[in-house]
């Protein structure tokens, strides 16, 4: 081995130095024919892209890996260990962005430079639609929303509308920002999210939710409802307080007219602020109410009843119709006409009226109205229970009633109660 003198003075004394020169290795091989491939699927910021190089001889501790956004490295360096090493999958992208890559070898005291850059963009899911709005009218609900920022790196389809606390869901193309939901149950509680599909999966990544907001109710329970009699025999006088609406107009109240436990007469109330109103024409009976509140959103429940009161009957005052009661003029036995004087004796017997064991009255039912099984209950004008009275009905609606002979003149109460157990009151007069 050649030796080199190198001469070096010290304190004027003269010295001989012989150094061995050092073998330099030569530098690391940069990485050859790197290619970098985004990969399609996981949600927006969890995108991949996959490399893959040749590999460098002497490059014992593997690879480095080096990300960059804008040629500005982002990150940390990705290892890619083992000299045989020669593919690798970079992760925590963000769909549908660009970015760079390059590598370099890495020995135990060397590296190599890095390669030339390569690019891709993953494509995942789109990225997180702003949180959406909506609002109601009455129990429909309208949601809207804007375009996510990114799409992930291929274009919307659709987007999915969820209401959270039912669970409905509705799907809408990717050119619409609203969808409405309709008829939920009034006094509901609802909130929306909405996802933006674009294929990569199918569920997409939710919104947050938008503000929880309570629908209308329908309107409360009414209160104090009391029944009088008035001045006037034959009229119940009802008066109520006016409940809460549950979040919406009231247009108005039903006010119901019972006996023994079923509805015999319904008043339609269509001011809403009305407070009271008067059942006329009334047979005599007891009798109690129920009156509840109405709304564009339904009807409330109705109220309790309170205590019965007894109505006297209102006097008669002719035939005709009053009211929800119908009276009738009976219908009076016809006269035999007389019988012409036979030039000959005849052995016919003239028609003897005073033989008839019943008095005829008859009504009609209110038009449209079918009944085929009936029961039949017959008071008079005191309420007591006539017997022994024959009720038919015709198909036209004409209800008969025969009265057994020497029947008091008087106006008389004909109840009816068909199988479903309706309610028809019908007032006749025996004269």
């Amino acid at each position: 081995m050649m030796k080199n003198k190198i001469a070096a003075v010290l304190s004027g004394t003269i010295f001989l130095l012989f150094v061995t020169p050092i073998q330099i290795a030569s530098a690391l091989d940069l990485p050859a024919g790197l290619t970098a491939t985004g990969n399609r699927g996981g949600s927006y910021n969890d995108g991949t892209v996959t490399l893959n190089w040749s590999s460098v001889a002497g490059a014992t501790n593997g690879y480095a890996i080096e990300t960059l956004l804008n040629d500005t490295r982002v990150g940390d360096l990705t290892p890619a260990l083992g000299q045989g090493t020669t593919t690798a999958i970079v992760g925590g992208l963000q769909g549908g962005t660009t970015y760079g890559f390059k590598i370099r070898a890495v020995a135990a005291v060397e590296l190599s430079g890095w390669s030339t850059k390569v690019t891709a963009n993953p494509i995942t899911n789109p990225s997180t639609p702003n949180k959406p709005t909506h609002s109601n009218s009455l129990l429909d609900a309208t949601v809207r929303w804007s375009a996510p920022a990114s799409d992930g790196g291929t274009s919307v389809s659709s987007y999915l509308v969820t209401e959270v606390n039912s669970g409905r869901t509705q799907s809408v193309n990717a050119t619409t920002f609203s969808a409405q939901f309709t008829a939920f149950p009034s006094g509901s509680k609802i909130k929306f999210n909405v996802r933006a599909i674009n294929g990569v999966t199918a569920e997409g990544t939710a919104s947050a939710n938008s503000d929880e907001t309570t629908l209308p109710q329908l309107p409360e329970k009414v209160n104090a409802v009391t029944a009088a009699k008035t001045a006037n025999k034959g009229e119940l006088l009802v008066t109520w307080t006016i409940p809460g609406n549950g979040g919406s107009s009231l247009t108005g109240f039903d006010v119901f007219l019972r006996q023994s436990g079923s509805d015999v007469k319904k008043l339609e109330i269509t001011n809403p602020e009305t407070k009271s109103t008067t059942f006329t024409n009334l047979t005599a009976g007891s009798y109690t109410v129920q009156v509840l509140a109405k709304s564009i959103i339904g009807s409330g429940p109705r109220s309790n009843e309170p205590n019965a009161v007894s109505v006297e009957e209102v006097p008669s005052s002719g035939g005709g119709k009053r009211g929800n009661v119908v009276e009738a003029t009976p219908t009076p036995t016809p006269s035999p006409s007389p019988t012409p004087s036979p030039t000959k004796k005849s052995n016919k017997k003239s028609p003897d009226n005073s033989k008839k064991k019943f008095v005829t009255a008859s009504s009609f039912l209110p038009k449209n109205v079918v009944v085929k099984i009936a029961k039949f209950a017959i008071k008079d004008g005191k309420g007591r229970i006539i017997k022994n009275v024959k009720v038919s009905i015709s198909k036209k609606g004409k209800v008969t009633a025969q009265f057994p002979k020497g029947t008091k003149p008087g106006i008389y109460t004909i109840k009816i109660t068909d199988s479903k157990k309706k309610v028809w009151y019908l007032r006749v007069k025996i004269k």
